[in-house]
Formats: structure tokens, C-alpha cells, sequence
């Protein structure tokens, strides 16, 4: 794989070439019909939020739409917000929509209702320790 030489960011990025091959397969296999999820750790100023940038110019670059969402540290943030964010995003532009599937607008249908639950709630979560219900899926809430 050759990596892409992106301009659009203000500064180099450099000593990641490991790390953004192997984000450019996940890319490559979302644009193959297999999607997934990659969580970026790292202490602060490990350059997870550049890595993230640099992971979104290629994106946009080969025609992705890129969305983003963030957590909050400041109390009183609703739970789930980067998702929440997210789903806003993506379900203002008609395009999306459009190409939603039954399945899928179903699953974001439980999302956007556990959300209202949560803030009916007060912003309380389950315990983390509850025991997920036996067979079928799990619910949020």
C-alpha cells in the first residue's frame, strides 16, 4: 500500500506511517461492505486527535463522507453525546437517509429512544454491573 500524501492539514505528519497503514485497511475494507470500529487510546498528546485528522483527509480524500463526534469532559454533557452528535450529522444530510436500511433505521430508531430515556431520566445510566437479558440482543437501557 502506498501511503497518500495529504497538504490539507496545516503541519506534517510524521512517525505515524505504521499506524496509518493499518487505519488505511480498516478504510479500505469499510469501502469493501466491512465496516468496523477502531478506538484510538493513548495518554494526552499521543496525537490520537491528529491521527484521527490525518485517518479523516484520506477519507474525504478517496470520496468518504467524515463525521465527527466528541466527548465532552465538562459535567452535566449528556451520555452518549459523540453518537448522538453523529447520528445528527448523519441523519440531516438526505442523502444518508435515503440510503438507510430498514435494519439500520431500526437500530438508530432504539438509539435516539434510549437517548430520550436517559434525559427523561435526569442523565442516569444503568448499573454497570447489571446482567444483560438472556437471548436476542442487549438493550441500552
Amino acid at each position: 500500500m502506498t501511503l497518500e500524501t495529504h497538504t490539507s492539514l496545516a503541519s506534517a505528519f510524521v512517525g505515524r506511517d505504521r499506524e496509518i497503514t493499518a487505519l488505511s485497511s480498516h478504510l479500505d475494507a469499510a469501502g469493501a461492505g466491512r465496516g468496523g470500529l477502531i478506538l484510538l487510546m493513548g495518554e494526552a498528546g499521543a496525537d490520537k486527535t491528529r491521527t484521527a485528522e490525518e485517518l479523516s483527509a484520506i477519507a474525504a480524500s478517496r470520496g468518504c463522507r467524515v463525521v465527527w463526534g466528541r466527548c465532552h469532559e465538562d459535567e452535566g454533557a449528556p451520555p452518549y453525546w459523540p453518537w448522538i452528535e453523529l447520528l445528527r450529522a448523519c441523519l440531516g444530510d438526505p442523502s444518508v437517509v435515503r440510503e438507510l436500511t430498514d435494519e439500520t433505521t431500526a437500530h438508530v430508531s432504539e438509539l435516539l429512544r434510549a437517548h430520550h430515556r436517559i434525559r427523561a431520566s435526569g442523565g442516569s445510566t444503568p448499573k454497570r454491573d447489571a446482567a444483560p437479558p438472556v437471548g436476542g440482543s442487549i438493550p441500552l437501557m
